[in-house]
């Protein structure tokens, strides 16, 4: 008996240790089971902590008041639902910034909406080395730990912001209540097993008569919790004995149960949180890169339905091309992650999504899984793009932009702002606009600027700035406020225009047109002058032929002769202002021009200003124009008073024969030779270096406005180069100026041309047709046409005379009419002449014409021109060479 009953009760103790190894399987297995659930919740729980950020959150955080409380609290709400959804202990973020590591976000520990009291931003953490491994690794890292807030399972998980500090997001949860539970079973399978050994003692007793069916029955029970099977109860029934040991088995699959119950539950808010995330999640298999779940946000943001991705790969269905998967592989194979990768996602219409791509592996069931995460930032990037584009633009434009605070002080310009006003970036970086101040706008004006744009509103207009040197310009200006959404004025811009050019070129503009309107007054007058001038000039003329030349009448009206023609200079004068007659060149002593003008300027300028000559009486010839000489020593001699206007100064002139040789000619555009000099100088302010160059250009002055044109010396220097000549400035400043003009002289007679030698007059009998609608020119002309004996016929309408042409056409030789005639002018009537017969000779007469000169003429069908008043001796020639020409035709 006693071999029987060891032996059953060695049966029984092989029974109770292998439903002991079974259990502690099973134990073993669900516990894994539970942490990896847990590390799966926890790793999830950080990514969508992350994704509740700004994506530059990290990135503007400098100091404890880069984040408002107003945001910060938002964001510690977020976390304290997501904590509670979850069922987790604490989610936080915390940042390595100047070797210490600080919270950047945190849960408040109670859940509670008094945030500022329990969660923590920008304090230092009180066990930094626990953070150093996982930041220096870049890499997730699962621990468990112990803090005051008890035993915790924890994941830190590392990334980089833009400026690559290293940050992490962490996410724990309490273990006290699993490990409870996991020591509750440790305890109950210690009790099973003592109550296993004390029931088979017992049971060894009766193990001859029913031992082994009731230990057959609790080995089957035992192998069917084993294999999993945990729904269903051992009956509790038989001996004490097997009811007990029922009981403890009960007891131990029951406290399984409700763990797997609660990883279940655990499961599923986890599956709630990853399909409800904003940002698109999945999970793949690591080997064949195809789809096993993917979220609500995935599904909508791609427009792929859930049932094409599952099962599907990404090259499949176009998610991604080859060379993107192959890059992410790569850095898999590095790295086991990819953190923020910006990558181009394929939409199930074909329309590309920029995103932040972000990847981990991760064990699913003992398998390795990849848990991707996707954030769209197409618009983001587009207005990237666009904000980029506006900068570029704003970096570019020519108009200078600037950008202030509320107070005035600059906090942007553009290039265009420091090429205009010579100031670098750095150097008006919060400065206030005021350092452009010239001081040409008084303070009401500033005042009125400030009041509308502090309005709302925007002011425009015109300001005078100085530059960086000093110098004043110009601008046009807009400035505008710029709002928040809410309508309150956060900035100031001024977009402005330099239009110092604009505004000098419309001043020239406007004084040349008050010029042309000088010039065509001053025209109009020397046409009448004309008129005037020709009967008496043309009556003595006539006067003096029929007197004795050694008579007292000859000589008076000899006198009245040359008054008429000193007239007539005048008038040619008048007409060289207007820029409408021709210049005739001869040769001229420009030491009796000079007489003139100093005559005309000693009695024009005050007495107190002093002014010396000396010159050469019988210096050459210059090949000229007396006018336009005139024209050089007035405005050379003018600018010498303007400069010493202000004081009791002295100007200078001197006039002499010189002769340059090569090495004189150092800065001047001439060859050697002989040349006439005219040096006038005065004691003057002077001329800087700066602008001495300029004093030649047309509408260059330094006077003030409305007592200069800025054509003087253009003219003088235009004039001086048409005579082959040069000019030469000599000035400094305080002490005075002196302009050097160099003209050719005449080398000897050959040089002069004979048109310039005394001309016969020349006689004809041929008929005429004179037109002119002023009877007393017309008998004049008429008079001296019939001396000369040609046979006149006179009409004073331009409409008549062309009635009388038409009626006999071969009747007259040549025609002789004035320009300027009410009906029709002498163009037209040449015009209509020559329709009924082409080859007659026509000249025309004129004081003055703007449509009509001596290079034109022939244009328009006119075979000669002359300028009122005419000499006789000059209308003679021209009658003749006109006539002449037209018979040998």
């Amino acid at each position: 008996m006693k071999v029987k009953y060891a032996i059953h009760a060695l049966m029984l103790i092989l029974v109770i240790a292998l439903s002991g190894i079974h259990f502690y399987q099973t134990y073993t297995k669900q516990k894994n089971l539970l942490i990896q659930g847990i590390d799966k919740k926890l790793y999830t729980a950080a990514m969508m902590a992350r994704a509740i950020l700004p994506m530059d959150y990290h990135a503007n955080i400098i100091d404890s008041s880069s984040i408002s409380k107003e945001e910060f609290d938002k964001i510690v709400t977020k976390y304290n639902q997501l904590c509670v959804d979850l069922d987790l202990e604490y989610l936080w973020s915390v940042l390595k910034i100047n070797g210490k590591i600080v919270f950047t976000t945190s849960t408040s520990p109670d859940k509670n909406t008094d945030n500022q009291k329990h969660a923590k931003f920008f304090e230092t953490h009180s066990n930094p080395e626990s953070y150093e491994a996982p930041l220096l690794k870049q890499q997730p890292e699962y621990k468990e730990i112990l803090d005051e807030w008890g035993k915790l399972r924890v994941v830190l998980i590392p990334f980089q912001d833009s400026t690559q500090r290293p940050y992490l997001f962490g996410a724990c949860i309490k273990l006290s209540e699993m490990n409870s539970l996991l020591t509750q079973n440790i305890k109950e399978t210690i009790y099973l097993g003592v109550g296993s050994l004390i029931a088979g003692f017992i049971l060894s007793y009766f193990l001859s008569k029913i031992l082994s069916v009731p230990l057959n029955n609790l080995a089957s029970e035992t192998s069917r919790v084993a294999s999993g099977q945990l729904n269903e109860k051992i009956p509790e029934k038989g001996f004490y004995e097997q009811v007990v040991l029922a009981r403890n088995f009960n007891q131990m699959t029951s406290a399984i149960n409700q763990k797997i119950a609660k990883l279940i539950e655990s499961e599923e808010k986890f599956s709630k949180a990853f399909q409800s995330a904003p940002i698109l999640m999945s999970i793949t298999d690591v080997e064949d890169g195809r789809f096993i779940d993917v979220n609500d946000a995935f599904v909508v943001c791609t427009g792929f339905s859930r049932e094409k991705l599952i099962g599907s790969t990404s090259i499949e269905i176009g998610f991604v091309t080859t060379e993107d998967r192959d890059s992410m592989i790569e850095i898999l194979n590095n790295q086991d992650q990819v953190r923020e990768l910006e990558l181009n996602l394929h939409r199930a219409d074909g329309t590309r999504m920029t995103s932040l791509y972000s990847a981990e592996v991760i064990e699913i069931d003992g398998k390795k899984k990849l848990l991707s995460t996707a954030v769209d930032i197409t618009d983001r990037k587009q207005s990237e793009i666009e904000r980029e584009r506006l900068i570029r633009a704003i970096e570019q434009v020519g108009e200078s932009i600037v950008v202030t605070d509320t107070d005035g002080s600059i906090q942007y310009i553009n290039p265009s702002f420091e090429k205009i006003t010579g100031y670098s970036y750095d150097e008006v970086m919060g400065q206030n606009p005021k350092i452009l101040k010239s001081g040409k706008q008084d303070e009401d004006f500033y005042k009125k600027l400030w009041t509308t744009i502090s309005q709302g509103q925007t002011w425009s207009g015109q300001m005078v700035n100085k530059k960086k040197d000093g110098t004043l310009y110009t601008e046009e200006a807009s400035i505008s406020p710029i709002m928040d959404s809410k309508g309150i004025i956060i900035n100031y811009v001024a977009v402005k225009k330099d239009i110092t050019e604009e505004l000098n070129i419309e001043a020239q503009i406007k004084e040349a047109q008050k010029m042309e309107s000088i010039g065509s007054l001053a025209g109009g007058i020397a046409h009448d002058f004309n008129n005037i001038l020709f009967p008496i000039i043309g009556m003595s003329e006539l006067v003096m032929e029929d007197l004795p030349k050694d008579s007292q009448n000859y000589e008076n009206v000899r006198e009245i002769f040359k008054a008429g023609k000193r007239g007539q200079d005048l008038v040619s004068q008048i007409l060289s202002f207007s820029r409408k007659s021709e210049q005739t060149k001869m040769p001229v002593k420009f030491q009796k021009v000079l007489k003139e003008v100093l005559k005309l300027c000693r009695s024009t300028i005050p007495t107190n200003i002093e002014i010396e000559k000396e010159i050469q009486q019988d210096c050459g010839s210059i090949w000229a124009n007396a006018t336009q000489l005139h024209q050089i020593a007035m405005n050379l001699i003018t600018n010498a008073y303007h400069a010493v206007q202000d004081k009791n100064g002295k100007i200078r002139v001197e006039f002499r024969e010189i002769i340059l040789e090569k090495n004189d000619l150092t800065n001047l555009s001439l060859s050697s030779g002989k040349y006439a000099l005219l040096s006038i100088s005065d004691n003057g302010i002077g001329i800087s270096d700066t602008i001495r160059d300029k004093i030649f250009d047309p509408y260059f002055t330094t006077k003030e406005k409305g007592k200069g044109t800025g054509l003087g010396l253009s003219v003088v220097y235009g004039i001086v180069k048409e005579f082959g000549g040069d000019i030469k400035v000599d000035s400094t400043i305080g002490i005075g100026t002196a302009f050097n003009v160099y003209l050719p002289l005449i080398k000897k007679s050959a040089d002069i041309p004979s048109d310039s030698k005394k001309v016969v007059i020349q006689t004809g009998n041929e008929h005429i047709l004179l037109v002119d609608d002023e009877p007393s020119i017309a008998r004049l002309v008429c008079q001296m046409f019939e001396r000369l004996g040609y046979e006149v016929t006179t009409r004073v309408s331009s409409i008549e005379a062309l009635e009388a042409f038409k009626e006999n056409p071969d009747k007259f030789d040549i025609v002789v009419s004035d320009m300027s005639m009410p009906a029709m002018t002498g163009d037209q009537l040449a015009y209509e002449v020559k329709k009924i017969r082409p080859k007659i000779p026509f000249i025309i007469c004129t004081g003055f014409s703007e449509r009509i000169n001596k290079e034109n003429a022939d244009a328009i069908g006119v075979d000669g021109f002359l300028m009122k008043p005419i000499v006789k001796s000059d209308m003679a020639q021209m009658i003749r060479k006109v006539l002449d020409k037209t018979q040998c035709r």
